[in-house]
């Protein structure tokens, strides 16, 4: 009989033993024991098996079999998860710190989806307070970065398997923003390093293309609208930058304007 864990960690892996062994060490090494650990593998032929085998007294459940891509294989580990939350690492993604877990569930969070900050190659991702609906359209959170109630999947669906990339995305989105339901940003505690190198990265015109689609089937009738708030945004973001250049020299009366005038777009377009 299973007993019920704080989490359950979710590991899918294909022909990537060497992260995959990267992956396993760094839930090894945590504090925090509150969680069960499954690693869905789609029948690698590398070593990843060898590598799954020599840690088997960690696992709860472990699996090597064909799957139909990724979010087929998330959806096989949510469905052996037994945990009150989910987080999904894929194979060469690991946690920060041995101490990452702990400082989590110190908070002793009850919202509906806990996230936090992730580094991504050299890059330190700070993630809003705030998730408004314009920067769900215009980016999701990392869920490798996101804690997600389990019972979640069951209310408001599993992964969608039609899409290879975005299917975490519309996810957040289906929640966030249309259902609403609660969430809590864990600030400076950098949750995960991301390993730059996954499909997101690769297929960069398949995501342009799933993205389009996807957005479109959430915002409906108003994806017209967010497009141009999106437009206004990056706009407002290169002004930005002038102005920053020009306080940089100067100091002058032109910048301290401009952070005024600014400021009206800006906080209409986060709200």
């Amino acid at each position: 009989m299973n007993v019920k864990k704080k989490l359950s960690i979710i590991t899918i892996n294909l022909n990537n033993a060497k992260g995959l062994q990267k992956t396993i060490q760094s839930i090894r090494k945590q504090s925090f024991a509150d969680f069960e650990y499954i690693i869905i593998d789609g029948a690698s032929t590398d070593g990843s098996v060898e590598v799954i085998d020599e840690h088997k007294t960690l696992f709860s459940y472990s699996i090597s079999e064909p799957d139909n891509g990724i979010y087929n294989a998330m959806n096989k580990g949510i469905q052996k998860a037994v945990g009150k939350y989910c987080l999904f690492l894929n194979s060469g993604d690991y946690l920060c710190e041995s101490t990452t877990l702990q400082k989590i569930f110190s908070h002793n969070p009850t919202q509906d989806i806990i996230y936090g900050d992730s580094v991504n190659g050299d890059i330190y991702c700070r993630y809003p307070e705030k998730l408004t609906p314009l920067y769900l359209f215009r980016k999701p959170i990392l869920h490798q970065a996101s804690f997600i109630k389990r019972e979640l999947f069951e209310k408001y669906g599993f992964y969608n398997e039609k899409y290879k990339i975005v299917s975490d995305w519309e996810f957040f989105l289906k929640t966030l923003y249309k259902a609403k339901v609660s969430y809590v940003y864990i600030p400076n505690i950098p949750i995960v390093y991301f390993d730059m190198g996954g499909i997101n990265n690769t297929q960069q015109q398949l995501l342009q293309d799933e993205k389009e689609q996807m957005l479109r089937s959430i915002f409906s009738e108003r994806y017209d609208e967010y497009k141009q708030y999106d437009s206004m945004w990056l706009e407002l973001q290169q002004a930005q930058q002038i102005l920053k250049k020009i306080g940089h020299i100067q100091n002058s009366w032109e910048y301290k304007i401009g952070r005024v005038l600014l400021w009206p777009v800006r906080k209409f377009l986060n709200n």
